[in-house]
Order: C-alpha cells, then structure tokens, then sequence
C-alpha cells in the first residue's frame, strides 16, 4: 500500500546541507574581522604618518612701511565764539529763528527774533552795554559804525552816532523788513534875549522835536569774525538774558579725539592725511589738547594746502597720523618669508610647478609682521610675485 508521507530517512541531508553553508558564511565574516582587527606593525606606522604639509605663499606688494595711527574726525571752523543775547529791560523772549544750525551767517544777518524785534550778527570784540542814541561817542559808536561798514553800509568811522550812522541803522532794519526803533528829542534853540526874557510872563512855546534812530543793545550779536558758521542757537521761548548763539569761524581744520595714552605718542609737526572723493588732502597736527574729565585728548590738524578743506566743513574724516616711516617705497612681505643663513637674507620666490627659487635681499625695517626688503644682484623680485611662508 503507498502512503503519501515521505521517508524521514531522505529529508536528512537536506538540512545537514543547509547548515552547512550558513556555519561557512560566519567563518568567512570572522576570518575577515580577525583579519581587519590585526595589523602588522609595518601597517600601523605607515597609517601614522603625517600627511604633506601644504606650502604656504604671500604676495609681494609695494608702498610705504610706516607706525600709523588712525582716528575719527570732524571737520569744523578753526575759530568759536560765544555771543550773550540781551534785552533793554532784560525780560526778552527769543521768539522766532530765522536761520538755522550749520547755515552761514554774514554781517547784518539776522539770527534771532527777542520779543519780535531782530538780533542782527555783527562783527566786534566786545558785547554792546549801551542804547546808543543821537550824539553818542565812544568805543561802542565806532565798533558799531565799522559793523554796518562790513554789512556793506557806507558809514564814516568817526565815533560820533550822527545822521549818517542813523540812517545806516534805518536801512540795516528796513532790509530786513522791520521798522528801526526811533526815539523824540527836542530841538535845540537859540538863547532868548533879555527883552525876551521880560516879556509879558507868558509861557512859552516848548522846543520842536525831532525823530531819531536808535540803536539798542539788545539788536546786535558780537562776534571776533564774520562770516562764521551758527553752531547753536537758544530754543524759542528761552529767555534773552539767559541766552547765547555759538559761531564758528576761521579756516576749516580737523579735529579729533583720542585717548590720552595715544596723544602722548604724538607731538605736533607730524604729518597726517585724510580721504575726501577718494584723493588724499594732507595734514598738520597743528594742536594736541590737555585731557578732559573722560581722558580724551582733542587733537586739531590743518590742511597743509590752503582751500582744500574750504567745502568740506561738517563732514566726517578718518585721519591717519604718521609717528615714523621705515621705508617710503619699497617691496614689503611678511617677515617670517625673510629667511636668514649667516649674514645672508633671502626669500624664497615662487617659480612655478612647485619650484622656489631663493633671492638674497637687504632688509630695510620691519614694522608689524611686515618687511620692506630690497632685492640684491641680478634676482628680480617684483609686486605680485609670491614668496614662500615656511
């Protein structure tokens, strides 16, 4: 009778096969491990080893080798003055500006309004203390006649305030659109006669009056010299007899602050330059300043060609001081690519498809990290050749 189940007897060799190869594959995988896991000691110094160090180059340049020092700056009037602001009773009110911060002022402006009555800007070396009124003379009447002169008036400079400087004052008001403040005195009259005298006893008549111009104190701002530059003026609504406007005038220099510590490396004398549009405008340090309360040192530089600052006024300048110069024009490199054997000083020049080709040179300085060399003989070194950084 056939059954169908199959003999055990046959199955057998089946999986003994099976097993076979999977118990080969993990002999194998161990072999390689085993392999992996130990090296000789040939292979491990060889895998030790450092790897070539990459060579390293700088390029030649030119130019000047020189200890600067850079700072910023402002460019401003050379001169400041300060002109009190005052008022016959000495409750004036600033009430109006009719200029502002940084414009130009020139004689006869008017920088302010006191209780609506202008302030004109005038030139002089002393504040006026005095309403000077019809046949006044002094010191105050002759500053005030060369003042309208620099307004452009034509005023005799003699000292006395007479129709001529009157009406000078008239036009400098009525140019600017106000009315000249004015004043009633009485003629002056022949001494009557004895008959006269012991007339009737009537009362007589009184003396005829006559209108002048005055000028008052309070309508002037003195400053040293016009034109200037209004640096700052009273906020409307100050007080006159508290307020003030700050002119600058003079040639335009350049100012700068610096630490104490670095003012004291400097001395006046040395030469500066700034960059304007990219062209350089040299300097002078003209003044090192005493040091302040958060020791800052003003420094003040002046153009060593007259006019070239003449349109820069209010801009900013980054200034750099020279403190000394190594070399004026030469190749500079970084000083470790200047080699030394002996008394000899060489680099090691770049000359293509990992070649160096050695170069005796003289070393003129060093400033920084940085040499200006000069080659010697035949070698050329030029800008932009690269030399070797051991």
């Amino acid at each position: 009778m056939i059954h169908g189940t199959a003999d055990p007897r046959r199955r057998r060799p089946v999986i003994t096969g099976v097993v076979v190869i999977v118990a080969g594959a993990v002999m194998l995988a161990a072999g390689w491990a085993m392999a992996s896991a130990f090296r000789s000691p040939a292979q491990i110094a060889a895998e030790a080893v450092a790897p070539e160090p990459s060579t390293i180059t700088a390029p030649v340049t030119q130019g000047m080798l020189a200890d600067v020092i850079n700072a910023q700056g402002t460019v401003a009037a050379s001169g400041r003055t300060t002109a009190p602001i005052g008022s016959a009773d000495g409750a004036g009110v600033v009430t109006a500006h009719p200029v502002t911060e940084g414009d130009a002022i020139a004689a006869g402006d008017v920088v302010l309004e006191v209780s609506n009555q202008p302030v004109f800007a005038m030139p002089g070396t002393f504040p006026f203390f005095r309403d000077i009124a019809d046949g006044d003379t002094g010191r105050d009447v002759e500053q005030l006649q060369a003042a309208l002169r620099a307004a452009g008036f034509d005023v005799a400079a003699d000292g006395v305030y007479g129709p001529g400087t009157q009406r000078a004052v008239r036009a400098l008001y009525e140019q600017a659109g106000y009315a000249a403040p004015t004043l009633e005195v009485a003629e002056e009259t022949a001494p009557e006669s004895p008959e006269e005298e012991s007339g009737s006893g009537e009362d007589t008549e009184e003396p005829p009056a006559r209108t002048t111009i005055v000028a008052p104190a309070s309508a002037f701002a003195v400053t040293g010299s016009l034109p200037a530059t209004a640096l700052s003026l009273p906020p409307v609504g100050a007080l006159s007899g508290d307020a003030s406007i700050a002119f600058a005038s003079g040639d335009p220099v350049v100012t700068v602050s610096v630490l104490e510590a670095t003012a004291a490396l400097l001395e006046p004398g040395f030469g500066a330059e700034m960059q304007r549009g990219g062209e350089p405008i040299p300097l002078t340090l003209e003044r090192i300043g005493e040091p302040d309360d958060e020791g800052g040192v003003a420094l003040t530089f002046r153009a060593v060609v007259d006019g070239s600052l003449a349109d820069a006024m209010g801009e900013d300048a980054v200034v750099a001081v020279t403190r000394s110069v190594v070399a004026d024009d030469a190749l500079l490199v970084p000083s470790t690519a200047v080699a030394s054997r002996g008394d000899v000083r060489y680099v090691l020049r770049e000359a293509g498809d990992g070649d160096f080709t050695e170069v005796p040179v003289r070393e003129l300085g060093t400033l920084d990290g940085t040499s200006a060399i000069e080659p010697k003989g035949d070698d050329a070194l030029a800008v932009d050749d690269f030399v070797r950084i051991p």
